[in-house]
This record gives C-alpha cells, sequence and structure tokens, in this order.
C-alpha cells in the first residue's frame, strides 16, 4: 500500500485552514456581529442557524451525491472524484462569507432579516460543496489505518491553525475600526477569505486520489437511504460527532459574551485562547501516531470524554479569574481536541464498512451524511447560544451584565461540554463495533474485490 508524503499531508492540512477560517468566523463571531452590529434578536439568530440546517438536511446528501455523479457521468477512471470541486468552490466560499458581513443600512428590518437568511445559507450551500468534498478526500487518498489517522490530526491542526488566525484577526480588526465594528468584521472576513482561497489551492496541488474506484452506474437512492440506515459505525461516529461539536460551536459561540461579562481585557484572553488551541493541538500531532496504535481510537475517545468531564465540572464551581480560565482552557482542550482530532479517520471506517457490507465504496455520500451531523451541531449550537443568552437576560447595550446573566453564561460555558461528554462515552461504549481486526478484515477484503480500481459490482 502506498504510504503518504509529509507534501500530501501537509497540503492536506492547508484544505481544512481554508475551510475552518470561513467556518469559524460564522460559528464564534457571527452572532455577535448580527446581535450587537446589527441588532437582530439573539432568539431570531438562533432561528435562522436552526432552519438553515433544515435546507442542509437536503443539500449536504444533494452535494455527496454531486460527486459521485460526475464521476460516474465521466467514465474515467483516472479522472479526480472530490479535488476539483475544493478548487472552485474555494471561490464561491470566500464570496459567500463576505457577503455575510454586509448587511445594507439603507433596508428595513425586515429587510434585514431576510438579507441575513439569503447570505448564511447560501454561505452554507457554498462550504458543504467545498467541506463534503474536502474531507471525502481522505478515503481516496489512502486505505491504511495509520495513515488515515495521521491524515485525521494534520486536518485537525489545520482546523486549529485556521481558528486561531481568526481569534488574531478579528481583534486586530475589531481594534482598528473600534468607531464602526462592523467595517472590522468585514475586512477581517475580506482578508481571511482571499488566504482562504490560497490554503485551498495549496492543498488541492499537494494532494493526489490514489484509491479511484471503476465508474459505476450510481445507487438508486432508496438503496443508498438503506445502506446508510444500517451502517451503524456511521449512525455512532454521526451522534457522537452531534455531541462533541454541538458542546464545542456552542461553547465558541457563547465564549466572546461570557468573556466581555467576567474580564476586562476580552480580546486579549480570547487571543490567548487561540495560541492554547494551537499548542495543545502541537502535541496532539506528536503524540497521536503512539497512542493510537496501542490503545486505539475507541478507547482514546471514551479516556478523553471521562477526563472532559471531570475537568469542566471542576472548572463550573472553582474558575473565577482569568488565569484560572486559562489554566482550565488549557488542560481542557488537550482532551477535547483530541477526541475532535482522531474523529476524522472513524468516517473512513464507515466508507470501509459500507463497501464491506455493500460492495458499494459512496464516500461522498457517506461523508455527507457524517457532515450533515455536524451542522445540525453547528445548528443546535447556535440556537442554543442564541436563545440561552436570550434567556439568562444578555442586554448588549448594558456595559455590565446583571449577576443572574453572568452566572447564566458560566453554567452554560462549563455544563454543555460536560453532558456532551457523558453521551459520548456512552456512544462509544454501546454502539461502536470495529474493532482494528474488524477494520483490517475488512480493509483487505475491499482490497481484494478491487484489482486495478475495479469496484466490486
Amino acid at each position: 500500500m502506498k504510504m503518504l508524503t509529509l507534501r500530501n499531508k501537509v497540503g492536506y492540512m492547508f484544505g481544512d485552514i481554508g475551510n475552518n477560517m470561513s467556518f469559524a468566523m460564522s460559528s464564534t463571531f457571527l452572532l455577535a456581529f448580527y446581535v450587537d452590529v446589527i441588532g437582530i434578536s439573539a432568539a431570531a439568530v438562533g432561528t435562522l442557524f436552526l432552519l438553515a440546517r433544515v435546507w442542509d438536511g437536503i443539500n449536504d446528501p444533494m452535494m455527496g451525491t454531486l460527486a459521485e455523479f460526475r464521476y460516474a457521468k465521466l467514465n474515467n477512471p483516472t479522472a479526480d472524484k472530490f479535488r476539483p470541486f475544493i478548487k472552485w468552490g474555494s471561490f464561491t466560499l470566500a464570496a459567500s462569507a463576505i457577503l455575510m458581513f454586509i448587511v445594507p443600512e439603507s433596508l428595513s428590518e425586515g429587510q434585514k432579516l431576510a438579507w441575513v437568511y439569503l447570505t448564511y445559507i447560501t454561505w452554507g450551500m457554498c462550504y458543504t460543496i467545498c467541506n463534503i468534498s474536502y474531507g471525502s478526500l481522505a478515503s481516496s487518498m489512502t486505505q491504511d489505518a495509520a495513515e488515515q489517522a495521521s491524515l485525521s490530526t494534520f486536518r485537525t491542526l489545520g482546523a486549529i491553525v485556521g481558528s486561531t488566525m481568526v481569534k488574531f484577526v478579528v481583534p486586530i480588526m475589531l481594534t482598528l475600526f473600534a468607531d464602526d465594528i462592523g467595517k472590522g468584521y468585514l475586512f477581517a472576513m475580506v482578508a481571511l477569505g482571499l488566504f482562504g482561497i490560497t490554503c485551498h489551492m495549496i492543498a488541492v496541488f499537494s494532494t493526489k486520489e490514489n484509491i479511484k474506484p471503476e465508474p459505476a452506474p450510481m445507487t438508486p437512492l432508496t438503496q443508498q437511504l438503506k445502506s446508510l440506515a444500517s451502517n451503524r459505525p456511521l449512525i455512532a461516529v454521526s451522534l457522537a460527532g452531534l455531541c462533541c461539536l454541538t458542546a464545542l460551536y456552542g461553547v465558541g459561540a457563547t465564549l466572546i459574551f461570557w468573556i466581555k461579562s467576567n474580564m476586562d481585557n476580552a480580546l486579549e484572553i480570547l487571543a490567548y485562547t487561540g495560541i492554547i488551541d494551537l499548542g495543545a493541538m502541537i502535541v496532539i500531532l506528536l503524540v497521536t501516531p503512539k497512542l493510537t496504535a496501542r490503545f486505539g481510537v475507541r478507547n482514546i475517545i471514551m479516556l478523553c470524554s471521562l477526563m472532559t468531564l471531570i475537568l469542566c465540572t471542576v472548572g463550573y464551581f472553582f474558575v473565577e479569574t482569568p488565569m484560572q480560565y486559562l489554566a482550565f482552557y488549557t488542560s481542557e482542550k488537550l482532551f477535547s481536541m483530541f477526541t475532535v482530532a482522531i474523529m476524522w479517520c472513524l468516517v473512513s471506517d464507515c466508507i470501509e464498512y459500507n463497501q464491506y457490507k455493500s460492495g458499494k465504496r459512496e464516500a461522498g455520500v457517506i461523508y455527507a451524511s457524517y457532515s450533515l451531523s455536524r451542522k445540525v451541531a453547528g445548528a443546535l449550537a447556535g440556537a442554543l447560544a442564541g436563545v440561552g443568552i436570550g434567556v439568562i437576560g444578555y442586554d448588549p447595550s448594558l456595559a455590565t451584565q446583571t449577576i443572574e446573566t453572568q452566572n447564566g453564561l458560566h453554567a452554560m460555558i462549563f455544563l454543555l461540554p460536560a453532558v456532551a461528554s457523558i453521551a459520548m462515552f456512552l456512544i462509544f461504549k454501546f454502539m461502536w463495533n470495529i474493532t482494528p481486526e474488524k477494520r483490517e478484515k475488512m480493509v483487505l477484503h475491499n482490497q481484494a474485490m478491487m484489482k486495478l480500481g475495479a469496484e466490486v459490482k
């Protein structure tokens, strides 16, 4: 089996730098932009996030099927299935992200809300084009478990680099445009969007699709749905991703409000969290190969879930000062980010499982299904954050929030990931059914059934 080069892995990493700069702007700052700058209520924004995910229920599978359809129509086993969508999708992603932060002042309140709906949903579609193609690319680069775990870690490192850049660029722009923070958000997105295009181009020209099945007719939709419904590992990892990322994104969207309410140097603290994210990810990158080889991905995720639960419980009762929070954030991120980092490689296991059971690889469709769970997580997180800060009485016009509001934000920051960790542990304890031995058996079977790239009919 051909091993990947460092150039392949670093190039793949750049793809998620591009993806996550756009996504982090949406998940971390868009709620604050809509509420504090545009003046839309937090509840209305939360509703927007939920309704947008309803469309994603149609859009994500459609985009996953699109790559498979194009590949079948080309009928060329040497053609790339996913890289072209990353290449051209990067331009639409940058343009749509910039439009989210342009809301004409001349619009009425109702027109502003309509504009927000239009631009946010358009951005979601453009993000889907890039992200599903990018995520599916990993399973087309290699079938080796260790290499896929390595790709998963490099991907998460790229995501952290992307989000860290956002946490640095946005505070700088908001400081430069302190008199008009709307422009600060806009210019930050323009800079990040243009750099994102560059990152996607690096990914496209540094990676190669090595696993190329023989083009085959598209599987009927009913059969695809039946196959997905019987893919137990996919259901498990989708539920786990839903829990994990709802907590991650929910805390991310709420964090800026909590920091502003509890600490004087809010933007500085936010920048420090970006440095911690990057440092934690570098540590994880170094230890992942040995730990996954020795203990297995499932056991590591279960251990990290328990440690996250313990740390968040302790943090809820004892964290009060900025230094205490940064100490908590550092220790908690080492475990929670480890889970996020290695979960990606489990999607490749789901693809192998699907091919083992049905004879069809269908990487795009399976990744689209998992991606939908992540989108739902983003919607739930946005809704929880938006509705939550409304329920606890957050008022953007107040320089200092009430004690009740501060306590509510504190609970959201610490208890949401604690609850998610319990769910994660139970899912991998009782639902995940692929052992290292079973995975090796599936891969050997699938390789035997593919001769010169010919997929099982």
